[in-house]
């Protein structure tokens, strides 16, 4: 039992890996990598990249494990909606102050 979920958990986090890891995640990192390659003996450059690229994934990996978690996605949420609410309540201060104003412009003018 323990084995199946611990597969399919694997899974579901290998296939969010692939969605989330894109060539341009990994481009400038590595590009900074390739420009010390002068600068370095060849296995010293290659362990740099390899420790820049796999600094990369996992950072990727776990980035994306937080983003999709169940308090994140409910944090999102709420998140929303309070901003959803705040716009609401701008637009009725809104209304108010500009029924207010109109208001207020009639009763300043002089009776002829």
């Amino acid at each position: 039992m323990t084995e199946a979920r611990t597969a399919s958990t694997m899974q579901t986090f290998l296939d969010r890996l692939r969605k989330s890891l894109t060539t341009k995640t990994l481009l400038m990192p590595l590009m900074f990598v390739g420009f010390l390659y002068p600068q370095m003996d060849g296995a010293s450059w290659a362990r740099t990249a390899c420790w820049v690229a796999g600094a990369v994934i996992v950072g990727t990996a776990v980035t994306d494990q937080i983003e999709n978690s169940e308090w994140r996605q409910q944090l999102r949420e709420d998140a929303e909606a309070m901003s959803q609410k705040g716009e609401r309540d701008a637009e009725e201060e809104e209304k108010k102050k500009s029924k207010k104003a109109a208001g207020s412009e009639g009763s300043t003018k002089k009776k002829q």
